[in-house]
């Protein structure tokens, strides 16, 4: 799962760039096409991070073995 928020964080972050490329720096514009893909990319991360973060504490914890590990 922890995987899937990288993976949609990339493609946003990819989108933003391909959109700055489109608009060209240093026009009016600029700070807006930032924010509305920083704005989606939260909303599309965000609740998957969430899930994310709540699975792995909802997990059973490990079993400890007694027994050393021995070469």
């Amino acid at each position: 799962m922890a995987g899937a928020v990288l993976a949609l964080f990339g493609i946003h972050v990819w989108e933003i760039v391909n959109d700055l490329e489109d608009v060209g720096s240093g026009f009016p514009g600029t700070s807006d096409v930032v924010a509305a893909g920083s704005d989606a990319l939260l909303r599309a991360c965000g609740g998957l991070a969430a899930l994310t973060l709540v699975a792995y504490l909802l997990a059973p914890k490990a079993r400890e073995t007694s027994a050393p590990i021995s070469n």
